[in-house]
């Protein structure tokens, strides 16, 4: 449990500001290819 509780903080450090200032974006574009596919595999359609 230690083990996996250490890689989650690890993967946590690896989080830059950069990234969280594109989630909003990615979010959407996701969610867009989702409603376009009918909720079916879209993540082929993402770039």
């Amino acid at each position: 449990m230690d083990t996996l509780k250490n890689r989650i903080r690890a993967a946590c450090r690896q989080i830059t500001p950069e990234i969280l200032t594109r989630v909003p974006h990615s979010f959407v574009t996701r969610a867009q290819a989702c409603l376009q596919n009918d909720g079916r595999d879209f993540e082929h359609l993402i770039q």
